[in-house]
């Protein structure tokens, strides 16, 4: 009887660990989620077309073009990369976005360069955001196989009545690894998916060049 009692404690506290982790993730997902509303209610620029538009000045003399990259593989620099973060971040993910370059002076190999970097950029980080997804459903799939042995060797354990402490140890890795496999699930997997799926937002994104008027002193 008392073991059976404490096999059922022990069951409690699990239950309550994992009510707790969910309870969390949860209430972070919830408060994104309360943040996200309240900057994407802001006004936003839309162009003719429905889509979101986000301006970059370019003054004459500047480039935007990472200095480490050469012609052949052209990329933006670490500056517009973190300025179309923060631009975007707010954007939500169904809307297409337009990226308007504003000039004061530029000719039409810089324009070309510019979508080029662009493109080149982007698509690096699509291929290390797909790695990256790869790598953590390998490591899922690892978690969840010694979650399930450890999970098999506990119901023996406890069937053929080893050890306590063999027992408590067998148990406590066990759910180690179901906590790690539902993290790994919910919280990094979900992550990453958003990040592709914002570089696929720039990458589909409309590109294109303005002129600004200077006027005469």
């Amino acid at each position: 009887m008392k073991k059976f009692c404490k096999n059922i404690i022990n069951s409690y506290n699990i239950i309550r660990w994992i009510q707790k982790k969910m309870g969390a993730y949860f209430e972070q997902r919830k408060r994104r989620n309360e943040i996200e509303k309240q900057v994407t209610s802001r006004p936003t620029y839309i162009d003719e077309k429905l889509n979101s538009v986000v301006n970059i000045s370019v003054d004459e003399g500047e480039s935007f073009l990472s200095s480490y990259s050469d012609r052949k593989n052209m990329a933006i620099s670490e500056e517009l990369a973190g300025y179309l973060r923060n631009a975007t971040d707010a954007i939500p993910v169904k809307n297409k976005l337009h990226l308007r370059f504003r000039y004061k002076k530029a000719d039409e190999s810089n324009k070309n360069n510019f979508s080029k970097a662009i493109k080149n950029y982007y698509a690096n980080q699509l291929f290390e955001i797909k790695r990256l997804i790869r790598k953590n459903i390998y490591t899922m799939m690892l978690t969840i196989f010694f979650a399930l042995i450890f999970l098999t060797a506990w119901v023996f354990a406890e069937k053929y009545q080893l050890p306590a402490v063999v027992r408590m140890v067998i148990q406590i890795i066990a759910w180690a690894f179901v906590g790690q496999t539902i993290e790994l699930l919910f919280v990094k997997q979900s992550a990453l998916r958003h990040r592709r799926n914002k570089v696929l937002q720039i990458l589909d994104a409309k590109i294109t060049f303005d002129l600004i008027k200077q006027t005469l002193k």
